[in-house]
């Protein structure tokens, strides 16, 4: 076990009051007894498991934890939240209706439309680096998806929690260009800040109570207000790293801005500026409600709009410094989380059972260590490494079907397909004879131990896992191209989960049969809605499809229609600006394609695909010129993209494909390099090598590409119904021992005999 190395000096610090507390919900919020730091601390900033770009670091429960772990830093963040995944070893108080009660929340359906129970544990300690100790710690205790983690079910055990800044006496700097994050003892504060630049104040909100149509609804203090510029327009912002989006409400004016409709949300686009600091064009909620009755606030600056930034803050002085992150480092989690497992494994092998049933409750905790060190394989593109691993946890422990559909998707990735639909097959029937059961007797059977249990011969499953399963098992027989084994499963299983009726509607496209179609994908656009981890992505390659159908059909109206309710989808997606132009063409002509692909650049400034693809367009119309200006841009958007999230495959992919198109082929092979060695089952990644290599003129590689990228982007109805590139033939290169021409030297007429 590897012991974390403590300072022998220790200074315990009180906790800050930098706001007063205006409602009984503010000693929930989460914060500290003490604080041990003698100097600085210096910890890696680590990018997120599934690529995105929040401030991470790695935490400790104590000295002696190996365990591999993600907290977010929050700066302007009050308080501190444990993912309630990881609070099995805490004790978590409950606090009841009647507590949100006494807050002025009357009603059961208040309580459940705000998220139910409020739960709060102590930790009591929390270790940063080396020489951070965070003694007595209070945390509010979140379930995964809701706010303020809103994390996939897949970050479930990946993201522990988040510790907001405004909780704690310290002083801090996110230092992207750097690649770390640096915590001082709050009288230190000057000192971090002018290793990032020129200091300016900030200011702090109490608790506040915002007036929602609804109901009431108590705030936490916001820790660091700024005032903002945004368009040109100057108001009050709070400052949020550990938040992905931006919101701004109704007192500031969208007139004449680029704006869109995002489900229930209404986006703005506007730049930006913090302190003389360009950020850029941000994205912002834009919502219908002002929610600081004082107007001394107006919304919040999140991660998109930080995220380019290096940030110290200096609580004590209520300054806060700022600069361009020019160059972004993070270090990789993948290989952290996978040596973290390992570790947990060998410590259970140190310990050998002692009879038959200590045997099989090791094999169990063997088995789901293993499934979890798979999952973290399949994230890191070692396929061969995941199947191992879920292989031998599904041995060890056959009974849980979420590892069966782990190691069946393990499989299909690493091209074993037969063996991956077998492996599926294994958890669909663990699941079914669970699911299948009445509610009733499956509630009796969770509440009964497990000798019990298995006197009875009853396994339980966790539902929500395995939902998919079914949707699962016909995306990769579709895949295969078994199209009558996808429509019996879906014909055989009513299924809730979007996944499997998506399928279907793909099924009957490559089918030919467009008007049965219709049905399974409205069907999967429904059910879309209620899933928060594959619901957007299924709703979009679902509406995708749709779009399609329609142009084919003969309504391209009704694509058009389609397509603009997933208009930053499309923007973003060389295949959905495809669709959107052929819809345009059949619905208005030639000349109105030209307008849209423009109209959608003005429209999202921020997003290279759009650029690429109109640079391209302009370019085939002879606007060379224009063409220039806008794959530039799409180069540039690209870059900085990368910077942010350089651990995504499809990123690198379709930024390899812009190159390949727009003729840069030396850069387009290293980019494809870096999506195929992150991923080797990037469906963006593999249609972009086979671009490269038809460019090339090597018919027999890019063949093998295209077919790689149609079985990995199996629901993607651009790549489905897309053709092979088309190979370039290269020119005839002169014989060698043809003598050259002299300069001046006259051509000989064919056939005139000179050449014999």
């Amino acid at each position: 076990m590897r012991a974390l190395l403590l300072l022998a000096l220790t200074v315990p610090l009180a906790m800050p009051q930098a706001a007063q507390a205006k409602t009984r919900l503010d000693k929930f919020g989460g914060g500290v007894d003490s604080v041990n730091i003698e100097s600085i601390v210096e910890v890696p900033l680590v990018q997120g498991a599934y690529g995105d770009d929040l401030p991470y670091i790695n935490v400790k429960f104590a000295e002696d934890d190996d365990s591999y772990k993600l907290f977010i830093v929050g700066v302007g963040y009050e308080g501190i939240i444990l993912n309630s995944a990881f609070s099995s070893d805490f004790k978590v108080k409950t606090h009841n209706k009647k507590f949100w009660a006494s807050l002025g929340r009357k009603s059961e359906e208040f309580q459940y439309r705000t998220g139910g129970k409020f739960k709060t544990t102590r930790i009591d300690q929390l270790i940063i680096g080396d020489g951070l100790v965070l003694e007595g710690v209070s945390a509010q205790v979140a379930a995964v998806d809701s706010a303020p983690l809103e994390l996939s079910e897949d970050e479930l055990d990946v993201v522990a929690g988040i510790i907001g800044l405004g909780s704690l006496p310290l002083a801090a700097a996110i230092l992207p260009s750097e690649g770390v994050v640096r915590f001082a003892p709050a009288q230190q504060g000057a000192q971090l800040l002018q290793q990032v630049g020129a200091s300016f104040p900030y200011e702090s909100t109490d608790s506040f109570i915002a007036k929602f149509p609804f109901g009431k609804e108590y705030h936490k203090p916001r820790a660091v207000v700024v005032p903002v510029q945004v368009a040109d327009q100057s108001t009050n912002l709070a400052l949020n790293t550990s938040t992905y989006g931006s919101w701004i409400d109704d007192s500031f004016n969208d007139d004449g801005l680029p704006a869109f409709a995002l489900g229930d949300l209404d986006i703005v686009l506007a730049s930006t500026s913090l302190n003389t600091v360009d950020l850029g064009s941000i994205r912002f909620v834009h919502s219908n409600y002002s929610s600081v009755p004082d107007e001394a606030l107006h919304g919040f600056l999140g991660n998109n709009a930080l995220r380019g930034l290096d940030i110290a803050i200096d609580p004590e002085n209520s300054n806060l410094a700022i600069r361009p992150a020019a160059a972004q480092k993070r270090s990789e989690s993948i290989q952290g989380f996978i040596d973290s497992k390992t570790m947990d494994i060998a410590d259970l092998d140190e310990d050998p059972p002692e009879d038959a049933d200590a045997q099989e409750a090791q094999d169990k905790s063997r088995a789901e260590l293993l499934a979890l060190r798979g999952r973290f394989h399949v994230l890191a593109g070692e396929y061969d490494q995941a199947v191992a691993d879920l292989q031998e946890a599904t041995s060890l422990d056959p009974d849980p079907c979420q590892n069966w559909q782990y190691l069946g998707w393990a499989l299909w990735l690493d091209g074993k397909l037969e063996d991956s639909v077998l492996a599926v097959r294994n958890g669909m029937e663990r699941y079914l004879a669970w699911s299948t059961l009445d509610r009733k007797e499956r509630e009796k059977y969770q509440k009964m131990k497990p000798d019990k249990l298995e006197e009875l011969g009853i396994v339980t499953q966790d539902l929500d896992t395995c939902d998919d399963v079914f949707g699962e098992l016909a995306t990769i027989e579709l895949s295969q191209g078994n199209v009558s084994a996808v429509l019996e499963t879906y014909q055989d299983h009513l299924d809730l989960h979007p996944l499997l009726p998506t399928s279907a509607g793909m099924a009957y496209l490559l089918d030919g049969k467009m008007d049965l179609a219709q049905g399974p994908l409205r069907q999967a656009i429904k059910l879309s809605y209620v899933w928060s981890d594959l619901g957007i992505p299924t709703r979009v390659a679902t509406r995708f499809a749709l779009a399609y159908l329609f142009t084919n059909q003969g309504y391209p109206e009704n694509a058009i229609t389609i397509l603009d309710a997933e208009a930053p989808h499309v923007a973003d997606s060389p295949f959905g600006l495809d669709l959107y132009a052929e819809a345009v063409r059949k619905a208005r002509g030639e000349a109105a394609v030209r307008g849209s692909l423009l109209s959608l650049a003005k429209q999202f400034p921020d997003v290279p695909q759009v650029f690429s693809s109109t640079g391209l367009y302009l370019r085939d119309l002879g606007e060379l010129e224009a063409a220039e200006t806008y794959l530039s841009d799409a180069t540039e958007l690209y870059e900085k993209e990368l910077s942010f999230r350089p651990e995504t495959a499809e990123l690198w992919g379709q930024y390899a494909l812009h190159l390949v198109l727009s003729g840069n082929l030396a850069a387009a092979g290293d980019a494809i390099q870096k999506a195929l060695e992150l991923q080797p089952a990037s469906a963006m990644g593999q249609w972009a090598a086979a671009n490269l290599e038809a460019a090339q003129g090597n018919a027999d590689a890019s063949r093998k590409h295209y077919d790689l990228a149609v079985r990995y982007g199996v629901l993607n109805i651009g790549l489905a119904m897309a053709d092979p590139p088309a190979v370039a033939i290269p020119e005839p290169e002169p014989a060698d021992d043809q003598e050259q021409l002299q300069e001046g030297e006259a051509q000989p007429a064919p056939g005139d005999g000179s050449d014999l």
